[in-house]
């Protein structure tokens, strides 16, 4: 679990308070890792981030690295990527609120 806290800065004490709403308590049985909010996030209201598994390919500061012609070229290039797509018997979305998954798997190519 990801959240965004803003915290209170008590400097009499040296302590600094966060005041997690109900959805985020579950993070505070055991350590927390506390990080300076990247620039992207700086306008995200406070709360539960979404769960990601891979945050490398989530990362929006990588977008332009994953779209630059020559990664896409070394990774085999497009056809190669729908090719693998095609090959995945899986849906790639998982609902969590009925576990639904179609069967029916297809690609389409958006934009340039």
């Amino acid at each position: 679990m990801r959240g965004l806290i803003k915290g209170f800065i008590v400097r009499e004490l040296g302590q600094v308070i966060l005041k997690p709403d109900a959805e985020l308590l579950p993070m505070f049985g055991d350590r927390v890792l506390v990080a300076t909010v990247p620039t992207e996030f700086r306008d995200m209201p406070s709360g539960a981030l979404p769960t990601v598994k891979q945050q490398l390919a989530s990362d929006p500061r990588f977008r332009p690295f994953f779209q630059h012609e020559r990664v896409l070229a070394a990774a085999g290039g497009i056809n190669s990527l729908e090719s693998w797509l095609g090959r995945r018997n899986e849906c790639q979305w998982k609902c969590a609120e009925d576990d639904y998954h179609d069967k029916n798997m297809d690609t389409m190519r958006y934009g340039s």
